[in-house]
């Protein structure tokens, strides 16, 4: 989508299975994606 929405968000769940992330807004779109790493510290 141009021009490109930013967000910003908010882990609220995490588990060994995985996380959910809830987005300061609704999404103007379906056509998006969440880029993350896992870092071992």
């Amino acid at each position: 989508d141009s021009p490109v929405s930013i967000y910003s968000y908010a882990i609220t769940a995490k588990s060994k299975d995985g996380f959910t992330v809830s987005f300061s807004g609704d999404m103007e779109s379906e056509n998006y994606k969440l880029n993350w790493i896992v870092q071992k510290y």
